[in-house]
């Protein structure tokens, strides 16, 4: 499993997918994000996390965040889902590594992402 803590339009992510990132449906910028993990699927890891994603820069409410997962199975089908959170002012240190370990732990228990 792979989780990426970082943002969508760093210069890490696109090196990791080998290319820009470019919408090509109408500029729907979360269809950007699901093209993304799909090209990073390609490079190899079967499952993905995006967490903690300004719904505000993809054209959402800014009192809110995201997560995005993706799994790809073995016919190369993909099952993806989104989850909108409150965000929350104030500085929490700590919580993206917390937030990894235990989707981890969940996920090595249940074999299954969104179960985790």
């Amino acid at each position: 499993m792979t989780i990426l803590p970082f943002n969508l339009l760093s210069s890490l992510f696109r090196q990791l997918i080998g290319k820009p990132i470019n919408c090509t449906y109408d500029n729907n910028k979360e269809q950007i994000i699901w093209q993304s993990l799909q090209s990073l699927h390609n490079v190899g890891p079967s499952h993905i996390i995006m967490s903690s994603i300004s719904a505000a820069k993809i054209g959402g409410k800014e009192t809110m965040l995201q997560m995005y997962a993706s799994s790809k199975n073995s016919d190369n089908q993909y099952q993806t889902f989104r989850i909108d959170f409150p965000y929350l002012t104030g500085c929490f240190t700590g919580t993206g590594d917390s937030f990894s370990a235990l989707t981890l732990a969940w996920f090595h228990r249940e074999k299954n992402l969104i179960v985790s």
